[in-house]
């Protein structure tokens, strides 16, 4: 063949295309490597050591001695427990029964907590392991016995022992020992009902379940010098018949009515029932059967199988009682235990034969099914399918050979275990015992008899869940003199194992006395050490993989005076809800600390300071006099970096320092050409840094069209913001306010404000909506009249009217033709719904309006219809009809106490240590209100303040409303302190209850007041936690317990349990709200549990009330005091709120003009840290007259 030469223009392809093979592997691993996984049950390796939990110097050996990690965790396995179930006890009294286990249990549990480890068990039945177990069933009945198939229990030599029944005599796992079954159902049920608590109970102890351990049948007559056995199980009258039904699906197998119909062979069924049935069989399997009767002591399933154990009584006609066992003499060739051409399975072992070969896969299946109904009362009790394993003889595996061989171990033809017996799925997950044995060469010179070798990838190829069993890379037969081989040659062993993904590795075992197994002192333990530092940190994978390092988390900072430092530390966890460390990965290499005194800045090369192994680092390098940032990342093994973490400031001060504060950082104004502005926007200053520090701060405009009033202040004070837009055409300008002190770190503070000129043809009117009362309700006392409205400059009022009626004098109606009745209130936050729907809006933030009108004062004493109006005005002459309300007062037959606050006045402003709080209240005929006030009480955001000085006389009260008890002395006033409150916009009520228990509310409103010399403590709070990192482990942590609403101020009485009505006809409670369903309804009050999660990862909790509707939120805060904030960190709580931190309560007063969904959040701070915050969102709906 001619050779093709190749040309340089070929060599340079393939040399461009390895370049560009290498550089995408390597661009592949950098982009699309994985970050570090949270450990999981299904992405690590439970590496369970056989051994007594409760040993604990060895434990705390075995936990300090060996680099345990992330994914490789350290449990210890119990081989085995047994619960008993005594013979004669009712079934149904199992779980009493088995209390000898349920201690064992519990005594292993309790010292796994002490040391802080998981636990494996291994449970066993008493049929084939501990067999003295069922020594009374085997004792009243020889049909639970294992039957070898010359009809003995035993060998000759073995049933001489007086303890032959507790020593080789064996339990059949045949499904018709009917009564057994029960025990062992009963008992079974019972132990894992117990078991599935206990992991509930202990999610972190009980790692992984595994039974019945090691189901066979009887080998104690083995001859391990051949494969084919001269003796071997189960012949029990009770598998013989279960073989039959199995063949012809009948009895229990009957397709149709028996308890296990579709578990009978596939090859059989109708087509061998009956005489034909018969002949067919016999054709098939070259058998000469004259009849399905059994042919040894042929028994039937109408036989009484003694359901009651307790009377000691067994009247089944055909048992057969210890006593009547004669050794070698029981296959009778003459009389009624003997049928001549009976049904009987061949009786020597013949591989290839086909009624051996039928019969020998009942026999695996019959192991199969007593491993498989397990598992299947294992998943109906609520165990985890990957939580729980068989424990299977691997027989078709053992020491080297496998199913495809001739001839395979003794122990297989004996035992009748096969692996695929261990399959379960999907009940539960495969497991099976594999152990290798070394021998001296001159013994056998391959030295090695492996069940691993084939076992395990059979094992693995079944399922991705598995577990190995009492595993042992090299078993040395005790009195051979085996040497141990090289720790290295061990190592490999393991590594192998461990690339074929097995779940659970039960190492067998720790300790033993002859060194046959034993682990520690031997070349094992350190091929162990070393095998976990090489898999602790894959997750189960099998690759060379180098996680990603997650981001960073729990960093703090503090400024050293003495050592003139700022130390960086971190709490060393890579999870806040997991014990890890970075420490604890193997992978891990460092630290990067980055500093700026940008907040929000990008780290890069330039702003790294250093580099830290440990959890802590001094930078000595800091920026004085400034507020320095700093994030945090991870380093791992290859040099790749992870996220950065949240930032955090640190300010390297020694004294009190001052952090000029504004609570707004832009504004959005407008004007019209020749006409109107926006007012002017407050703006709170304060300092929120140390209290000891004070402000000297200073404002100052960037154009000329910006006006700032104060220019200049101490302390916290409020700045007015307004604009000049004369001279200015129309268009959009950009400026900003400059707020400085030299005194504070972080100054100057900027607010960006935009402001919009319109022409005069581009300004338009306002627009908006007329929310409450809804149209045609049927209303009394006070009436909410709400809703909202906006426009491109600025909405200046908005007036509430009604249309006349006959009675009106002519005075009181207006030139539109309607009366006047008075002007809403613009709220701050009451509708964050139009807020978010027109941002770029003017006074967006207070677009909600309310008025509280008393209806009492409407003609005829507030009996008859009405239509009330609403009507928006801007500066420019606009005036825009909201829309219109028809209601129906009916006040002639309210049952509820009415009345109004006349001071402050609605949108009014206060201050001062004594203003008087004016307000009158009156209750319909025949009931009264007690003279001395102490059932009126003032609320001011939702708390009760106490009661005014009641019943004093006022004329005009007393002439509008005469004859009522109160008429004479309707008036109270309070005292309120105005300097106890923040500056701000406040809201204030009253509740009135009279002497028969009627209560309402009366006369809420908005007031603001100004006392300068204090900013708002919620705003100071609200910005430090903005510097605040979130803290996940559940130290920190806040639940909601009750929520109120209404008036009443202490209940006293409880009733129907977790949810009452007080005495309070307006109140409703809502307790213990962890254990509530997933929604709930409480008078007015509707609860909701979300199964929605947000955007932090909290809880969410939906509450709606009604307009008006008082509502109170008590929490139980672990770990530190209560914090809240809005919808965003931002944001502060609403308007007429009230946050008490050490108390964990929230209240919350909602005055007139807030409808729709109000989100909150509450979280526990130690002042570091906060907690997953708890998402509250409030709805807000229109009242609902008819149910009041």
């Amino acid at each position: 063949m001619k050779k093709m030469k190749a040309s340089k223009s070929d060599g340079m392809q393939n040399r461009w295309l390895i370049f560009f093979v290498v550089f995408f592997l390597l661009w592949a691993r950098i982009s699309f490597a994985d970050e570090l996984p949270r450990p999981t049950y299904q992405n690590s390796v439970i590496l369970s050591i056989e051994h007594d939990v409760r040993d604990g110097d060895e434990v705390d050996y075995i936990k300090n001695n060996f680099p345990w990690g992330l994914y490789a965790w350290l449990s210890f396995s119990k081989t085995a427990l047994m619960p008993v179930l005594d013979w004669h006890v009712s079934w149904d009294k199992a779980d009493d029964g088995i209390e000898d286990f349920k201690n064992q249990v519990n005594d292993l549990i309790e010292a796994a907590k002490a040391k802080n480890v998981k636990l494996h068990i291994v449970l066993v039945g008493g049929l084939v392991r501990y067999v003295y177990t069922y020594r009374d069933a085997k004792e009243e009945d020889i049909r639970n016995c294992q039957w070898y198939n010359d009809n003995k229990l035993a060998a000759d030599d073995q049933i001489t022992d007086p303890n032959a029944m507790n020593k080789y005599i064996w339990g059949t796992l045949s499904r018709y020992a009917r009564k057994m079954r029960h025990n062992l159902k009963a008992k079974a049920k019972a132990t894992l009902a117990f078991l599935k608590q206990k992991m509930d109970e202990n999610p972190d102890v009980i790692v992984a379940i595994s039974g019945w351990g090691e189901v066979e049948l009887n080998f104690y007559r083995i001859n391990q010098a051949q494969s084919i056995q001269d003796y071997f199980c189960d012949y029990s009258p009770f598998a013989v018949l279960e073989f039959r039904d199995w063949i012809l699906h009948t009895g229990l197998y009957d397709d149709a009515t028996g308890e296990y119909a579709g578990e009978g062979w596939s090859g059989g069924g109708v087509k061998y029932q009956g005489a034909s049935g018969l002949a067919k069989f016999n054709q098939d399997f070259g058998t000469s059967f004259t009849t399905w009767d059994l042919k040894y002591y042929n028994w039937s399933l109408n036989d009484d199988y003694d359901s009651d154990p307790t009377d000691y009584v067994n009247n089944d006609p055909h048992r057969i009682p210890w006593a009547d066992y004669d050794h070698g003499n029981m296959m009778p060739t003459s009389g009624s235990d003997y049928i001549p051409g009976g049904f009987d399975p061949p009786r020597v072992m013949q591989p290839g034969d086909k009624f051996w070969d039928l019969w020998n896969l009942f026999r695996e299946t019959m192991v199969h099914h007593y491993v498989l109904d397990m598992a299947k009362w294992a998943e109906e009790a609520g165990i985890p399918a990957e939580r729980w394993y068989t424990h299977q003889i691997a027989g078709d595996y053992l020491f080297g050979t496998n199913p495809s061989m001739t001839y395979l171990n003794p122990r297989y033809y004996t035992g009748a275990s096969p692996l695929w017996t261990a399959d379960i799925q999907p009940y539960g997950s495969v497991g099976s015992t594999q152990y290798d044995i070394k021998f001296p060469p001159e013994v056998y010179p391959g030295e090695f008899a492996r069940t691993t070798e084939y076992g395990v990838p059979a094992l693995a190829a079944m399922t991705d869940n598995w577990a190995i069993m009492e595993y042992d890379a090299e078993t040395y037969p005790p009195g051979l003199g085996v040497s141990q081989s090289t720790v290295s040659f061990i190592l490999d062993q393991y590594l192998r194992l461990y690339n074929y993904g097995p779940h659970l590795i039960n190492f067998f075992r720790w300790w033993d006395s002859t060194a046959e197994h034993r682990i520690k002192g031997m070349n094992k333990e350190e091929a162990l050490r070393q095998f976990i530092s090489r898999i602790r940190d894959k997750a189960r994978r099998t690759d060379n993989v180098v996680f990603d390092p997650p981001q960073v988390i729990g960093i703090s900072g503090v400024y050293q005076a003495a050592s003139d430092v700022v130390e960086i530390s971190l709490t060393g966890k890579i999870w806040d809800d997991e014990p890890w460390e970075w420490k604890d990965w193997g992978d891990f290499d460092h630290f990067e600390i980055h500093r700026s005194t940008t907040p929000g800045f990008t780290p890069s090369a330039a702003t790294l300071v250093g580099t830290s192994p440990d959890y802590s680092y001094q930078d000595s390098s800091y920026v004085a006099g400034m507020i320095n940032y700093y994030r945090v990342r991870a380093v791992n093994s290859d040099g790749k970096a992870g996220p950065y973490s949240d930032e955090i400031s640190v300010i390297p001060a020694a004294g009190p320092v001052a952090i000029l504060t504004v609570d707004k950082n832009s504004l959005l104004l407008a004007g019209e050409v020749g006409g109107p502005a926006s007012s002017a926007e407050k703006i709170l200053v304060y300092n929120s840094g140390d209290e000891g520090a004070t402000l000297n701060w200073s404002a100052a405009p960037t154009t000329s069209w910006l006006i700032v009033n104060p220019s200049s202040g101490t302390g916290d004070g409020v700045l007015q913001v307004s604009v000049d837009h004369s001279g200015l055409s129309a268009g959009t300008y950009n400026g900003q306010v400059i707020i400085s002190d030299a005194s504070a770190i972080n100054s100057p503070q900027v607010i960006n404000v935009q402001l919009k000129v319109y022409s005069n043809s581009q300004e338009k009117p306002p627009f908006g909506v007329f929310d409450t009362p809804v149209d045609g309700s049927t209303v009394s006392g006070n009436i909410p009249v709400t809703g909202w409205a906006l426009d491109d400059v600025e909405v200046t009022k908005v007036e509430i009217k009604r249309a006349p009626v006959a009675s009106d004098p002519a005075e009181v109606i207006g030139p539109d033709g309607l009366v006047y009745i008075g002007d809403a209130v613009f709220v701050k936050g009451a509708r964050t719904d139009v807020e978010a729907a027109y941002p770029d809006y003017p006074k967006a933030d207070r677009a909600g309006w309310g008025y509280m009108m008393l209806s009492n004062f409407l003609p005829n004493s507030g009996n008859g219809t009405f239509t009330i109006y609403a009507l928006a005005y801007d500066g420019s002459g606009h005036r825009v009809e909201l829309g219109q309300k028809v209601i129906v007062c009916d006040n002639a037959h309210r049952v509820l106490p009415f009345g109004t606050i006349d001071t402050p006045g609605q949108g009014g402003v206060v201050s001062g240590a004594d203003y008087i709080n004016f307000g009158w209240a009156l209750t319909p005929q025949p009931k009264y209100i007690p003279d001395d006030g102490s059932t009126i009480w003032v609320w001011v955001d939702g708390v009760p303040l106490g009661n005014p000085v009641y019943n004093n006389y006022r004329a005009d009260i007393a002439t509008l409303f005469p004859g009522y008890a109160n008429s004479d002395g309707a008036v109270g006033f309070y005292l309120l302190d105005t300097t106890a409150f923040d500056n701000g916009v406040h809201n204030i009520a009253w509740s009135v209850t009279d002497n028969e228990g009627a209560t309402d509310g009366i006369g809420s409103r908005y007031f603001e007041i100004q006392n300068l010399g204090s900013a708002s403590a919620q705003v100071k709070n609200i910005q430090k936690l903005l510097s605040f990192e979130k803290e996940k482990s559940g130290r920190l942590k806040v639940d909601l317990k009750k929520v109120i609403t209404g008036y009443e101020i202490q209940r006293e009485k409880w009733r129907n349990g977790n949810l009452a009505l007080g005495d309070n006809q307006n109140s409703s409670y809502i307790e213990n709200v962890e254990s509530q369903g997933k929604d709930y309804e409480a008078g007015s009050v509707y609860f909701e549990k979300s199964e929605e999660i947000g955007e932090e990862g909290e809880k969410i909790i939906r509450i709606e009330i009604e307009e008006l509707e008082r509502v109170e939120l008590r929490f139980e805060v672990k770990g530190g005091e209560l914090i809240g904030w809005g919808a965003k960190k931002e944001k502060t709580l609403p308007i007429g709120s009230t946050l008490d931190k050490e108390k964990g309560i929230f209240y919350w007063q909602p005055g007139p003009g807030f409808l729709g969904k109000h989100v909150l959040h509450f979280s526990a701070t130690d002042g570091r840290c906060y907690s997953l915050p708890l998402r509250i969102e409030i709805t807000i709906n229109p009242k609902n007259y008819q149910s009041k």
